[in-house]
C-alpha cells in the first residue's frame, strides 16, 4: 500500500554523510513518531522494533479496516517524506538548489511585503515570551539586506472577531501567528476576557480559503500546528507548522533564522532550513519539530 513511501524515507536517510548518529536517532525517532500518530494504537507495536522494516509486518486486522488506518497516515507519510528530502537537499552541497523552488525568492526591494504578526497568550494558558519574539523578528528584518522590502504589522491579544479584520487590513504576503496550540490542532486565541478561546483547523482553513490570491506563506510558531498547517496548505503555497509541543527557546530561535533569511532575499524553503539550523546553533534538540508543507491543490 503505502510501504513504497517509506521505502524511500530509508533510501533518503542512507543518504546522509553527516556522520552524526545524534541526528540520525532522532530522525529515526521522528518517523516512529510520524506513523504511531498517523495510524493510532494499531501501530504501538511498530514503533518499539529496532529497525524501520518494521513496516514489512501488518497488523492482523480485517482487509478493509487496514486499508483506512493506511489511507488515514497517508498525508502525513508524503509530508514526512518531502521533509527529509528537503533536509537531504539542505545538507548536501552537491544537491542544494535543485528541489523545487529552493532557488526562487518572492521578495525584492521593488515592492513592499507585508508580515502580519498576529499573537495571542491568554491569562488561562501558560505564559510565552512573544514579546520577545516579535522584537527578535523585528530587529532582523531591519538589519536585513532587503529592509525596505518588508513592513511588519502586528497585533497583539488577537481575538477571533479580529483575525480575519487583520488580514483584511494589512494584506500581507507573510501571516506569522505566535501562541499556543492544542493537541487537537486547535488554536487558542482570546475572547472577551483574556482567556482562551479555540479556533478549528477547519475555520482557519476557511478563512485563508478566502486569501490565496495575496498570501505566499503562513507561519504558525505553536505547539501541535501542524494539523492546521495541512488544512491552510490546500490554498496557500507554503505553510510552517510544528508537529509537537515547542519550547520558547526554539520558536524564537526557529523565527530568527527564518527571517534572517527571507530578509537576505533567500526562499521560503531555505528560510525554514536556516531556522532549524538557527535552533541548532542554539544547542536546542528541536530541530526536527518544525515541518514544512507544500500546497496540496
Amino acid at each position: 500500500m503505502y510501504t513504497e513511501k517509506l521505502d524511500q524515507i530509508i533510501e533518503l536517510l542512507t543518504q546522509l554523510t553527516l556522520n552524526d548518529e545524534v541526528l540520525l536517532d532522532r530522525i529515526k525517532s521522528q518517523i516512529r513518531m510520524v506513523i504511531h500518530r498517523a495510524f493510532g494504537e494499531q501501530s504501538h507495536y511498530l514503533v518499539q522494533l529496532d529497525k524501520i522494516s518494521f513496516y514489512s509486518i501488518v497488523y492482523p486486522v480485517e482487509k478493509e479496516y487496514e486499508m483506512k488506518v493506511w489511507n488515514d497516515g497517508a498525508e502525513k507519510l508524503r509530508n514526512l517524506l518531502d521533509t527529509i528530502r528537503d533536509d537531504l537537499s539542505f545538507f548536501n552541497p552537491e544537491t542544494q538548489g535543485t528541489a523545487t523552488g529552493e532557488n526562487k525568492t518572492m521578495f525584492d526591494n521593488n515592492r513592499t511585503s507585508i508580515i502580519l504578526f498576529l499573537s495571542a497568550d491568554p491569562t488561562d494558558a501558560s505564559r510565552l515570551r512573544l514579546g520577545q519574539e516579535m522584537r527578535d523578528i523585528d530587529n532582523n528584518l531591519r538589519m536585513s539586506q532587503l529592509r525596505s522590502a518588508f513592513e511588519l504589522k502586528t497585533f497583539t491579544s488577537v481575538r477571533p472577531a479580529e483575525l480575519a479584520r487583520a488580514m483584511l487590513e494589512t494584506k500581507p504576503t507573510i501571516v506569522h501567528f505566535s501562541g499556543h496550540g492544542t493537541e487537537q490542532g486547535a488554536l487558542c486565541f482570546e475572547n472577551d476576557n483574556g482567556q482562551s478561546q479555540l479556533i478549528s483547523p477547519e475555520a482557519v482553513q476557511a478563512l485563508f480559503a478566502q486569501f490565496a490570491d495575496s498570501v505566499e506563506c503562513v507561519l504558525l510558531n505553536a505547539c501541535y500546528s501542524e494539523i492546521q498547517a495541512t488544512a491552510i496548505a490546500q490554498h496557500i503555497p507554503y505553510v510552517i507548522g510544528m508537529d509537537t509541543a515547542i519550547g520558547d527557546a526554539a520558536a524564537i530561535a526557529f523565527a530568527v533564522g527564518f527571517y534572517q533569511a527571507i530578509g537576505a532575499g533567500t526562499s521560503v524553503e531555505k528560510a525554514f532550513h536556516m531556522g532549524k539550523v538557527q535552533i541548532m546553533l542554539n544547542g536546542i534538540p528541536e530541530h526536527l519539530t518544525p515541518t514544512l508543507i507544500k500546497q496540496t491543490s
